[in-house]
């Protein structure tokens, strides 16, 4: 579920900072000329909805995309859909088998629950929407085994994490969809800066994943870059840098009910030392037992 509303919703909304803008440092992925053209025709089309990504966030998904030349793509927080969306709308015009699996803790989006999750995705009329794989109810533990069921032998090219921003969903996202990704695959992180704008100063979990991640990272362009990706060298390696942010303080405490799925999901792939080390932060950020 995306928690919070993007910021910009479609790049045009005054923000007021709270600090100075974060990881401009990281190195830029320059938009492909074809993810421009893709873009500004979806959204061209594309009504305005809360928790949607901005143009400009669109342009990067998609420009990794193509470079990368993604075949398996993740979505962890669908929303109403948009980046599913455009996602399918790049696939076709990249042809070739292309899939899609899109996940949501709720049915509905979560801004209208008249609305299903992802009703813009749905209602695209996309060819695509044939490999648009989209499990409501259903968060990102759920991930691993799906992408095993429906596409054996196979692993992520690509995952997007943008669902909960408070720390510490994110960090629970990423270590629930590591195991599904390929070594040397990538996973993007959104609105890694939401954390500087005024209203959202307790949303710093894409940040502190971003900033930890001990592997190569690329941004958006621009002096406010809200999306960013970092490479996923094997999952042992990415686990140690997830607890990295995993450790820093809670900026509220998940229920037994999150947690769990994600500690049966990752534990039995964690080396003894990375085990004890994720009990231990559970133990103390949330009073967490192995035996729980």
């Amino acid at each position: 579920m995306n928690s919070a509303p993007d910021v910009p919703p479609h790049g045009d909304t005054a923000l007021q900072l709270r600090g100075q803008p974060l990881h401009t440092e990281v190195p830029v992925l320059f938009e492909t000329p074809l993810s421009v053209r893709i873009v500004d025709e979806v959204y061209a089309r594309m009504p305005a909805q809360l928790g949607t990504v901005s143009n400009a966030d669109a342009r990067f998904i998609c420009s990794l995309l193509q470079i990368l030349d993604a075949r398996l793509v993740a979505e962890v927080g669908v929303a109403a859909g948009g980046s599913s969306f455009t996602m399918l709308t790049l696939f076709d015009a990249l042809g070739g088998d292309r899939h899609l699996f899109a996940f949501d803790i709720l049915p509905h989006y979560y801004a209208d629950p008249s609305k299903p999750v992802g009703f813009m995705a749905l209602e695209s009329g996309l060819p695509t929407l044939e490999r648009y794989h989209l499990f409501p109810g259903e968060g990102a533990s759920f991930l691993p085994w799906r992408v095993s069921t429906s596409a054996p032998g196979q692993l992520l090219d690509v995952a997007f994490i943008d669902a909960h921003h408070s720390h510490p969903w994110p960090a629970l996202d990423m270590l629930a969809t590591l195991p599904a990704v390929k070594p040397g695959g990538w996973i993007m992180l959104h609105d890694i800066n939401l954390s500087v704008i005024a209203g959202h100063e307790l949303e710093r979990g894409p940040s502190y994943l971003f900033a930890r991640w001990g592997g190569e990272r690329v941004r958006q362009p621009g002096s406010l870059p809200n999306i960013g990706a970092v490479q996923t060298p094997d999952p042992g390696t990415a686990f140690d840098w997830t607890l990295d942010a995993l450790e820093l303080p809670w900026e509220f405490s998940p229920g037994p009910e999150a947690i769990k799925p994600v500690v049966d999901l990752v534990a039995p792939l964690m080396s003894d030392a990375q085990r004890a080390r994720l009990f231990g932060i559970l133990a103390a950020q949330a009073g967490w037992s192995d035996e729980a």
